[in-house]
């Protein structure tokens, strides 16, 4: 376990005006880090490591960490123990490193924004979920590993996009993989749901 925290409730007006009920407080977010295949080479003697950076998969973690919370300063005031809730998954990047993707699991008080992930080679922020099909600005419910230079996430399906926030994920989930290519992630498979469903925070979705 890397870390805990536990968010508190609170209520969000969309643009459609309606008032929303209080999100449940959440409470225990675990922060798991995952081993995929190919973890023995994310710590490879051979991978060269910039002067002064992280030398260990954990510490780049929580290096890495920072960074995203550097990016989305107001996400601790959410948290009881002031910092934001992160989960974390990480791989190789199939040349003897480690790839990691951190997930903010929750930006806002409410249940209208979910999780993003931001991916790694290392300490070397290369992009997040938000660039990537399905463009979805907060809707990822999980990232994990799925094998050398590989992660799969999980976003949260809505029923349609006529839903108030609290309903957000009602109808389950779709998994994306996106595989690395040796300068960005790229969408390996995963596909829109049929409308009137949704991903949440997806370009269908607003």
């Amino acid at each position: 376990m890397i870390g805990h925290s536990s968010l508190r409730p609170g209520t969000r007006r969309q643009a459609f005006g309606r008032r929303l009920p209080a999100a449940a407080s959440l409470v225990g977010l675990a922060l798991v880090t995952v081993f995929g295949a190919g973890a023995a080479a994310a710590v490879s003697s051979h991978h060269s490591v910039a002067p002064g950076a992280p030398s260990s998969v954990r510490a780049q973690i929580r290096h890495d960490e920072g960074v995203v919370a550097a990016r989305n300063n107001h996400c601790a005031a959410f948290s009881a123990s002031h910092r934001c809730p992160f989960a974390a998954a990480r791989t190789s990047d199939l040349s003897g490193g480690a790839l990691i993707a951190i997930e903010l699991r929750w930006f806002t008080m409410d249940a209208c924004d979910r999780g993003v992930v931001y991916f790694f080679d290392g300490t070397k922020l290369i992009m997040t979920t938000r660039k990537l099909r399905p463009f979805s600005i907060g809707g990822v419910a999980t990232v994990r590993a799925a094998g050398g230079g590989k992660f799969s996430v999980a976003y949260f399906v809505s029923s349609s996009k006529n839903i108030s926030c609290a309903e957000n994920g009602n109808a389950g989930t779709d998994t994306y993989v996106y595989r690395w290519n040796g300068s960005r992630m790229a969408r390996e498979s995963g596909r829109l749901p049929r409308l009137p469903k949704v991903i949440v925070g997806s370009p269908a979705d607003n």
